[in-house]
């Protein structure tokens, strides 16, 4: 565990990739931030209107998130968080965010979806309501 080598990862990429930091802009209304704790220099993609006609933003949480019971339950670990504490933190960071919606890939059914709040409990809204049976 652990996460890469960076010596037999990184290097053969430097000069065939661009490298990203916290808070660096990759387009308009997109920019890249730190979600550190599952994997160290875990990365998460904001998407903002880029003309500020709307407060909503969309985050792809990547693997912050791989289950909707983690929305419920942020204390909940991934087997292979490398800093689980910190992927905690991170997770309730990205719970408390207003007017967001959430794409978490490793959702089986609702990929993107809101965190609703009931007092100090989350809870996982679909957008578009609920999946209708097959």
């Amino acid at each position: 565990m652990g996460g890469p080598d960076a010596e037999a990862v990184l290097e053969p990429l430097d000069g065939v990739v661009e490298f990203v930091r916290s808070g660096d802009s990759i387009a308009p209304g997109v920019t890249v931030e730190a979600t550190p704790g599952h994997t160290p220099g875990h990365l998460a993609i904001v998407v903002r209107d880029p003309s500020g006609g709307s407060t909503e933003s969309a985050c792809i949480v990547g693997d912050i998130l791989h289950s909707p019971a983690q929305v419920g339950d942020p204390d909940l670990v991934f087997s292979s968080d490398v800093a689980p504490d910190q992927a905690r933190a991170v997770r309730d960071h990205v719970l408390q965010r207003p007017d967001t919606v959430i794409a978490a890939g490793h959702f089986t059914d609702d990929v993107f979806g809101r965190v609703t709040s009931v007092g100090d409990a989350h809870a996982w809204a679909p957008v578009g309501g609920p999946r209708s049976s097959r």
